[in-house]
């Protein structure tokens, strides 16, 4: 016999109150979601100049256009979660590098941040973690 979940969200309420949203995806009332929406971005630094000096330009091109976001702004928080010297042989998902990420993802969450862009590379540990806490996370490759 199968039996379904309750749907624990009032579909109506959560088409006009984000707040209700918010709080629903990260169980937090750490960010004030009717001002703004906070995105993070994870990248090694020396590795990623390209993407992180596209990031300003993409996020005022969408607070550019008030179709977007009514009433709200577009913001992003950058982070350097580190690399691992070419000799090592170590990818990021093999060393500490990427507990260092999940810590300041976490410090992101604790902040307000709805979604994450990155790491570059690979992203395995992190997207359980984004995953868990039921937030979306965009990926990419450097190529």
């Amino acid at each position: 016999m199968q039996r379904s979940c309750p749907d624990p969200i009032d579909r109506k309420r959560a088409t006009t109150d984000y707040s209700f949203l918010y709080s629903y995806l990260t169980g937090t009332g750490a960010h004030n979601f009717s001002e703004s929406v906070t995105i993070g971005f994870l990248s090694a630094y020396g590795q990623a100049q390209v993407v992180l000096g596209a990031l300003p330009l993409a996020v005022d091109a969408v607070n550019n256009d008030t179709k977007l976001l009514p009433g709200r702004r577009l913001r992003y928080v950058a982070a350097d979660i580190g690399t691992n010297p070419a000799a090592s042989g170590l990818a990021r998902s093999q060393s500490s590098l990427a507990a260092r990420a999940i810590r300041i993802m976490t410090e992101m969450r604790d902040n307000g941040t709805l979604a994450f862009i990155g790491p570059d590379d690979t992203c395995s540990a992190e997207a359980l973690v984004a995953a868990a806490w039921n937030l979306p996370m965009i990926s990419y490759m450097r190529i």
